[in-house]
């Protein structure tokens, strides 16, 4: 894995292993981060505003927070392509086989 996730960076020496670096890898936002703003033309395009975009998130951890896992120990199975079980924690267990795509601590209550 080419990334920290606990850190959230990408990981030179094994960018470099693999004989890339940080000029092949995309910039790293957190989930709730603001990242831009839709370009005038494709607004104009779709009929749409100059919405923000922010980084976003994968569809298991939002329909988590959507079915309401905000808090510690709730927990949720999602049945789908794949089968995944969530258990809201307070802080983050980084593994070298763990994937990030959930955001930051929710403002939500």
């Amino acid at each position: 894995m080419w990334m920290d996730t606990g850190r959230r960076v990408w990981i030179d020496d094994i960018l470099r292993a693999t004989g890339l670096s940080r000029a092949n890898t995309p910039n790293l936002y957190e989930g709730s981060e603001i990242t831009g703003k839709l370009s005038t033309d494709v607004a104009k395009k779709w009929n749409m505003s100059r919405a923000l975009v922010v980084g976003g998130d994968g569809e298991n951890e939002a329909g988590a927070v959507g079915a309401g896992l905000v808090k510690p120990v709730q927990a949720m199975l999602s049945l789908g392509t794949s089968g995944v079980y969530f258990v809201v924690s307070t802080g983050f267990s980084p593994s070298v086989i763990s994937f990030l795509l959930s955001s930051p601590p929710s403002p939500l209550p």
